[in-house]
């Protein structure tokens, strides 16, 4: 029998133990640098021998780096060909050291054997029915999010236009390129106020496109075992989605950081800095319209709508899985407030670490032991840095 005062003192160690702030991680000093500087990493891939594969979205490049050597050389080049790429996006980890590239600028992807050579292209015809149109869809809207360790690829199939108010369920899906299967093994509800545009109506014949700033859209990664880590913005928290069911964490208190006027400043310059990017990587327009045809609907770019302040976390690079399993999720910021701060969770979607980072400064990918990341200097360039764990 537990005596009243042993209850009392069972109760306050629970207490202590749930009270207890999460593990403080310092990235401070960097294990090794890259002495080659970069302008946007868009993805890394770290191979089994150190060497990395580093693909920059702004030059167009995609590169095999060794910190030891410091050597950096070219793979592959920008075009069109049987070994070009327009647009290289992401580095999707495949079994034996192989890569998968994608490449939305030519609607296809690019394997990369181990030592980072591109062995074959894997375009959208190779597969076959509905199979066809949705590697189209999954590779033009870069919806790929990850692998797992038996070589499936993991992406959304993002949902037409939403109306305000209307609620839709996006299938996370499971595709295998060798048997040519795909299966839906998920899904998450989205509203129209989640996304990156709103859709509104103009003059006749004429829709107003609205970007919407740092919308609050849940996201999510893939372990090395295939399973789903998906987090939510409202309440903040993860949800892990397996075989198992939906098993939800705790939620994650927050202070939210109001947007102001330099915040508003400096999406637009990145909005218009990324539009420029489009249009220098557009791939050849398309056949004419046939004669007879329906004219199109007419676009406007509209003025973007800002929400009165930031959500626990932005875009689908926040949400990253180490090689462990953990999930590392990138709490969104002011540009007033340039530290880095990732929470990190464990298999049971409770928060049990902070990483904090040097300013200016994101994790870009991990290795066994190691973590990358990418750190802009006052000239707007990147530098990769490696750090132990």
């Amino acid at each position: 029998m537990i005596r009243p005062a042993q209850l009392l003192a069972v109760l306050a160690t629970t207490h202590a133990l749930v009270a207890q702030p999460p593990r403080r991680i310092e990235l401070n000093t960097p294990d090794a640098v890259l002495s080659r500087p970069f302008t946007r990493i868009t993805a890394l891939r770290a191979l089994p021998d150190g060497r990395v594969i580093v693909a920059d979205e702004v030059e167009g490049e995609v590169v095999l780096a060794d910190f030891r050597s410091q050597l950096v050389s070219a793979i592959g080049r920008r075009g069109q060909g049987p070994q070009e790429y327009l647009l290289p996006r992401g580095l999707i980890p495949l079994p034996n050291g192989r890569t998968l590239m994608q490449d939305p600028g030519n609607a296809r992807f690019l394997e990369l054997d181990a030592e980072g050579r591109i062995a074959r292209s894997v375009a959208p015809q190779d597969a076959s029915g509905a199979g066809r149109d949705q590697m189209l869809g999954l590779s033009i809207a870069w919806d790929v999010r990850g692998s797992d360790r038996h070589g499936n690829i993991f992406f959304e199939q993002l949902p037409g236009v939403l109306k305000p108010a209307e609620i839709t369920t996006v299938p996370i899906v499971r595709w295998n390129a060798e048997r040519g299967r795909f299966d839906t093994i998920a899904s998450y509800r989205l509203t129209e106020a989640m996304l990156s545009q709103s859709i509104e109506s103009g003059k006749p014949g004429e829709i107003v496109v609205r970007p919407r700033a740092w919308a609050a859209r849940p996201q999510w990664a893939v372990t090395p075992d295939g399973r789903v880590a998906l987090a939510e913005p409202d309440p903040y928290r993860v949800v892990w989605l397996d075989a198992a069911g939906r098993r939800a964490g705790p939620p994650v208190p927050f202070s939210a950081q109001a947007v102001t006027g330099a915040d508003r400043e400096w999406y637009l310059d990145e909005m218009n800095a990324s539009q420029t990017r489009a249009r220098a990587a557009r791939r050849p327009s398309p056949e004419p319209r046939r004669p007879g045809a329906a004219a199109p609907t007419s676009k406007r770019g509209g003025e973007p709508i800002f929400p009165s302040s930031f959500p626990a976390f932005i875009g689908r690079d926040a949400v990253r899985i180490d090689n462990d399993g953990a999930v590392w999720i990138a709490r969104a910021h002011s540009t007033s407030n340039p530290t880095s701060l990732y929470d990190v969770f464990d298999a049971t979607a409770r928060r049990q670490a902070e990483a904090h980072l040097r300013a200016r400064s994101r994790i870009v990918g991990f290795g066994d032991g190691v973590i990358y990341v990418a750190r802009r200097d006052d000239d707007d360039l990147e530098h990769l840095e490696r750090y132990k764990r």
